[in-house]
């Protein structure tokens, strides 16, 4: 026989039994019967400390069921309840980040302001998780709440969100002035030096655009300043934010930290209309060699939108332009190329003529109306379609609906309602966001922008035709052969742009094609059924879904009808 010890430590707990670390997996899978049968079996398994004195809580608020969350609630599991490292269930359902889950354990006296051995309180947790709804749902539940507080190494919520590259949070702590940016930690560290010291590009540029070119100038405890920090590391994402941080620090204190960024964006904005300019003003000395410089200007543009994602390659994170540029160039160059070069020998076509001037005018002022237009921006919270009050989280944190909750415009979002990180707005009946136009297509402009892209393929099936005209009166009289060799070395300018507009014609025919069938169902690219057919619509009820919609007005009829579940859930919203 071997005398068994026991600890003299009431905390310290020995090995958990068989039947505990079945209820713990139980826990762990999520299956509420499971648990009620190891319950009903061994009631006292509620509040039976495990490894670490984690308790059945614990586990839940770690796995993140609401529904098992309740049930241990209501058999009086103590939501304050601490582990060997002082965290309570509290502590951990915040670093999840589930608001419902949030929900339970303060309705049943969860204490916010209990600490772990590191001094880090529920808020702390909340940032440490990157959560923003259960930060939102601290401060609107707590006014009186802080997030300057420090925990045991004098790290803010804002440290800790770095630390952990929780961007949404970083974003939600710098807004408002809820978070000190100069603040200290023990070792002297301010964000940026965290945020340089992990390669955070984003973080570290966002807060160099509110501290100024001065803060990479600042020492810590160390001696080390952002600027050297950065470099210590050799990960693809340091060497990133290195290469800007470097040139940044060339510049004067004063000047503006987003001049880096002006610059790039710009660059890729102008290089298609820039490029092919260029290509022009060369050919004009090169007679005879067009092609030879009309190719390597158009490779270059489409390699660089094969490399290119939607936003920048740089810490910054704007969005691409050169999609936009591209697009903006090819409607000028081509509108050059056609009244410039191919109007003068269209003398025999009138009509053609008169009907290319109107479509040119017109063209350009629905680009216009469509680059200024609201696209429909949300910039009210939903609300109650009983009382008509405008909807705050505490009013939805509840239910599933907490997911509605916009954390970036920190309002709850009405139905069809999404929020687009590239415009950093939240649009109403969210169709896409179109890298061509540099700006979303929703309810405001949706209609227009259907019309602008029938108007874009008409222009350029009349190029088409215009370039088709130009060389038959130009080369009339040559043999087929030699007009293909005339054409390749002395009008490359017109025939890259035509074989540019055969291309966008067919790809802007299939895009107006998708969008029809997605109008006849009365929804969105982005909100319409994952599984859906529109064969229970009728021939007229689609043809008055289009109807309606070039009318700009709604939809006629949807499919599908709502569901009664979805009845009922629109009437909390």
């Amino acid at each position: 026989m071997v005398d068994v010890v026991v600890p003299a430590d009431p905390s310290a707990q020995g090995a958990p039994s068989f039947t505990h670390n079945l209820f713990m997996n139980a826990i762990s899978s999520g299956s509420l019967q499971s648990v009620i049968q190891h319950i009903n079996h061994e009631p006292d398994l509620v509040n039976e400390f495990g490894w670490h004195r984690q308790t059945a809580l614990h586990r839940a608020c770690m796995v993140g069921s609401v529904d098992i969350v309740k049930y241990l609630l209501d058999l009086g599991a103590d939501p304050n309840a601490r582990n060997n490292f002082n965290e309570t269930p509290l502590h951990y359902a915040c670093k999840r980040g589930l608001p419902p889950v949030l929900h339970c354990l303060l309705e049943k006296g969860g204490d916010i302001t209990l600490t772990d051995k590191l001094g880090k309180d529920a808020v702390h947790h909340a940032a440490e998780g990157g959560s923003v709804h259960t930060l939102h749902m601290l401060k609107c539940r707590f006014p009186d709440v802080t997030f300057t507080q420090p925990d045991a190494n004098f790290q803010r919520p804002l440290h800790l969100a770095i630390k952990g590259g929780k961007l949404d949070a970083f974003k939600y702590l710098i807004k408002q002035g809820r978070s000190d940016l100069r603040c200290p930690d023990k070792d002297g560290n301010w964000p940026i030096h965290l945020s340089t010291q992990e390669g955070l590009g984003q973080m570290t540029w966002m807060l160099l655009c509110v501290h100024g070119l001065s803060a990479l100038h600042v020492s810590n405890n160390k001696g080390y300043t952002p600027s050297q920090l950065v470099n210590m590391y050799d990960t693809p994402r340091h060497s990133q934010l290195a290469s800007v941080i470097k040139w940044q620090a060339k510049q004067s204190e004063g000047s503006n930290p987003k001049q880096h960024a002006y610059l790039l964006w710009f660059y890729y904005l102008l290089l298609p209309v820039v490029s092919f300019g260029a290509a022009v003003i060369i050919t004009r000395f090169l007679p005879g060699f067009h092609i030879l410089v009309f190719v390597p200007a158009a490779s270059y543009i489409a390699c660089t939108m094969r490399t290119s994602f939607h936003r920048l390659n740089h810490v910054s994170g704007w969005p691409h332009p050169i999609f936009a540029g591209t697009f903006a160039g090819g409607i000028f160059h081509t509108l050059v190329v056609y009244f410039y070069v191919m109007l003068p020998y269209m003398s025999s076509y009138p009509v053609l003529k008169l009907s290319s001037f109107f479509l040119a005018v017109v063209l350009v002022a629905f680009y216009a109306k469509l680059m200024t237009k609201d696209p429909g921006i949300s910039t009210s919270p939903a609300q109650n379609k009983s009382t008509g009050k405008q909807l705050t989280f505490l009013d939805v944190c509840t239910s599933d609906e907490w997911s509605k909750f916009c954390g970036d415009c920190e309002m709850v979002m009405a139905p069809t309602t999404k929020h687009c990180k590239l415009c950093e707005r939240c649009m109403m009946g969210m169709d896409h966001h179109c890298l061509f136009l540099l700006r979303c297509v929703a309810s405001g402009n949706h209609t227009l922008f259907v019309y602008f892209m029938i108007l874009v393929d008409l222009c350029m099936v009349l190029f088409i035709v215009g370039v088709i005209i130009y060389v038959c009166e130009v080369y009339s009289a040559l043999p087929w052969m030699e007009v293909v060799e005339k054409v390749v070395s002395r009008d490359a300018w017109l025939l890259m742009l035509f074989l540019m507009n055969c291309v966008s014609a067919v790809w802007v025919g299939s895009m107006l094609w998708y969008q029809y069938h997605i109008v006849k169902t009365g929804h969105t690219q982005y909100f319409k059924p994952k599984m859906f057919s529109s064969d229970d619509l009728s021939c007229y009820e689609k043809l008055m879904n289009v109807a309606y919609f070039l009318l700009n007005r709604p939809p006629y009829v949807t499919y599908p009808k709502p569901s009664s579940d979805f009845k009922e859930r629109s009437q909390v919203i």
